[in-house]
């Protein structure tokens, strides 16, 4: 490529100065026949030549080597050219060395420039050979695509026709395939079954050869020790014997019975009184509770006869309803509802009670230095436990609801009755 180039180069200066024939060989600048020479310009009117353009620098100021430098083709030419300084050189060792050097030297010139040319010839085949690839590669793919836009049609339908036939294929492939490595599988773990079951087989006979073992072991260490055993349990049986006589004895011989006999008398009048305290207790609330019930009772009525004088009904009809409310209304009925909801309260508070006791168990669980502290006085935890108060509990609305069910049960089984 670098000699192409060059030799155009050469024809190109060959034709400029076969057409100016104006060259000076001293300066090698080239002489123009029209000029116009301004005050510190240059504008020529034409091109000296149709190949060559004069630089557009400044010719007057600057130096006369570079003057000369822009103005010669020369050095245009010989610009980082490594090539003419080689060869420059070469013919100056040449001229020093002996005529059979010059040869040698000349024949290796020769040698390099000729494998340079093959080397450059290489390389331009193989340029070449794949830019025909590439041509070739993208003519190929033009036609392909243009067979393929021509044949659309007939395309998709051997699409089509082979995709129909590669599926069928492949599940049945598939399905073949899952069927041979089930088999596999269960060949596989039938063989592990085996070795697991002669494993479990040959341990379980192991383990019952050591058991045997382990008794004939401990039998004959019992046939050793049963003499010491024996007279070891003999003399346990002395010793025990003789401490409960012994016991026995200093509590019929000793004052411990009028101590006992004096504790069982005091814990028996303590649950004497507190039982009697219990049942005077508990006949208070149930009057209280009886009271309570009465003068809900007289308003519940009082609120009813309201009602219907609004509606203007005779008083003689609410004097008979009133009437039976008394007689239904007795008070072992009333005593009964009020026991039975007395019960339920008390139910509801055992189960708080055992609610409570587990939460303190747990809290003790959690610090057991919280014993030590609130017996010391030391801790600010005070578990504090509801007590109840029954009269205060059953309230005025509660009693409504009871009023209101007995009535309607009392209703309901005179219904049945008659």
């Amino acid at each position: 490529m670098n000699l192409e180039i060059r030799s155009g180069r050469l024809k190109k200066r060959s034709t400029t100065s076969k057409e100016s024939k104006s060259y000076s060989p001293n300066t090698g600048t080239l002489r123009c026949i029209k000029q116009s020479f301004d005050y510190k310009r240059y504008n020529p009117n034409s091109s000296c030549s149709p190949s060559y353009t004069f630089s557009k620098l400044d010719r007057f100021n600057s130096d006369i080597f570079e003057k000369f430098k822009n103005m010669t083709p020369f050095f245009i030419l010989n610009k980082n050219s490594p090539k003419r300084s080689s060869i420059y050189l070469n013919t100056k060792k040449i001229h020093i060395s002996s005529p059979e050097e010059k040869l040698k030297k000349i024949k290796e010139f020769s040698k390099k420039e000729e494998i340079k040319a093959e080397i450059n010839r290489i390389t331009r085949n193989r340029i070449l050979s794949s830019i025909n690839k590439e041509k070739c590669t993208k003519l190929s793919e033009k036609f392909s695509r243009f067979e393929l836009r021509k044949n659309r049609r007939e395309v998709a339908k051997l699409k089509r026709a082979w995709i129909l036939l590669i599926i069928p294929c492949g599940i049945a492939y598939v399905i073949k395939k899952l069927i041979q490595n089930r088999k596999i599988l269960k060949s596989r773990s039938k063989k592990k079954i085996l070795w697991l079951l002669g494993i479990s087989k040959s341990l379980g006979r192991i383990m019952l050869k050591f058991k045997r073992l382990r008794k004939k072991m401990s039998f004959t260490k019992l046939v050793i020790l049963g003499k010491y055993a024996k007279r070891w349990i003999s003399n346990r049986k002395k010793t025990y014997k003789n401490s409960i006589i012994s016991c026995l004895e200093n509590t019929i011989d000793g004052s411990l019975i009028t101590s006992v006999m004096y504790l069982w008398k005091e814990k028996i009048l303590f649950i004497q009184r507190s039982l009697k305290t219990w049942l005077k207790i508990r006949r208070i609330v149930y009057s209280l509770l009886l009271e309570k019930w009465n003068a809900v009772e007289k308003e519940f009525i009082d609120e009813k006869q309201r009602k219907k004088d609004k509606k203007r009904v005779k008083k003689t009809a609410f004097k008979e309803e009133k009437i039976l409310l008394e007689s239904f209304f007795t008070s072992s009925i009333k005593t009964a509802k009020i026991k039975a909801k007395v019960k339920s309260i008390l139910k509801n508070y055992k189960e708080e009670v055992k609610e409570y006791i587990s939460h303190i168990k747990t809290y003790f669980k959690r610090s057991p230095t919280l014993e030590i502290e609130l017996f010391n006085g030391k801790s600010n935890f005070r578990p504090k436990l509801r007590i109840i108060d029954l009269v205060k509990e059953i309230t005025k609305e509660m009693l409504i609801e009871m009023i209101q069910t007995t009535y309607s049960e009392l209703l309901v089984h005179k219904v049945n009755k008659h």
